[in-house]
């Protein structure tokens, strides 16, 4: 077409050339491929609360304890290999509340993988500073896992290194409280929060079985990847003000104060291994 004329051998190094190329596409798009994980399925109900008491079962109108509408939850359980994760929707909220995302890890496993969960304090095992790891550990364990481990009060701070800790807490509780009122309300990362409905609305209107659909599998799995991309954004809110916290104790404590932390908390939680690394 070109007018150019291939000798035979010349033909064959190009022929020769194209296969490779092909192969090496092949390779790259299959790498990168995720292979479809049909071990996903989700359950979708409402319960309904009582006015009185949500304690004790909701009777009729005309009952005891009557329902209350703005109590209602619509949820949608999604139980994959990570475990579960719950999308619970206020849709009669007054003031309106923004749906709820929380992942429930499947923690019976011994060396369990997970696909979409991450563990809030995956941060804590990155710091390879003993006081910073050791600072994180205890903050991180009260932030998410909303335990006080007290250790801060057995290192012997005077009065006015407790003043200054106090000072530092109630700024972090502070900004945390407000990342979790800004969640409730959905005023923070709406654009990502967006997405997980979107998605979620898709998965629905798709009446397949994601167990064996392909087409509605991969819609579960849309879902899934972005409410952990959420997730984790929220999460991240809140390592900033661990960080803040973090870097003010450092300063709070002397030398023999933090060897004694780091003793404490290297008794209850497992050292870190890498170097260099630091939180999100």
């Amino acid at each position: 077409m070109l007018g150019i004329e291939l000798s035979t051998g010349q033909k064959v190094q190009v022929g020769f050339v194209l296969l490779i190329l092909s192969a090496a596409a092949y390779f790259i798009v299959k790498s990168t491929h995720r292979d479809i994980d049909f071990n996903v399925n989700s359950t979708e109900f409402t319960k309904r609360f009582g006015s009185v008491d949500d304690k004790i079962p909701v009777t009729n109108d005309k009952g005891k304890n009557p329902p209350n509408p703005t109590k209602e939850q619509k949820i949608t359980e999604f139980a994959f290999t990570d475990g579960r994760m719950d999308i619970i929707q206020y849709p009669h909220a007054d003031p309106y509340r923004a749906p709820t995302i929380t992942f429930i890890p499947e923690v019976r496993n011994p060396g369990q993988i997970y696909l979409y969960y991450h563990d809030p304090m995956n941060p804590v095992k990155e710091i390879t500073d003993p006081l910073r790891h050791a600072l994180a550990y205890t903050t991180y364990t009260m932030v998410f896992r909303k335990t006080s481990l007290r250790l801060l009060s057995q290192v012997g701070m005077n009065s006015d290194q407790m003043a200054q800790q106090n000072k530092l807490n109630e700024v972090l509780t502070d900004k945390v409280k407000i990342t979790d009122a800004a969640v409730d309300t959905g005023t923070v990362h709406r654009d990502l929060l967006d997405k997980v409905m979107t998605a979620l609305e898709a998965y629905s209107a798709n009446k397949g079985n994601p167990e064996k659909d392909v087409t509605k599998n991969q819609l579960a799995h849309k879902v899934l990847e972005a409410a952990a991309a959420y997730v984790d954004r929220i999460a991240e809110e809140k390592d900033h003000a661990i960080d803040a916290y973090i870097d003010g104790m450092e300063k709070v404590l002397s030398k023999d104060q933090a060897n004694r932390l780091i003793a404490l908390v290297h008794q209850l939680a497992p050292q870190p291994s890498r170097k260099g690394a630091t939180p999100r």
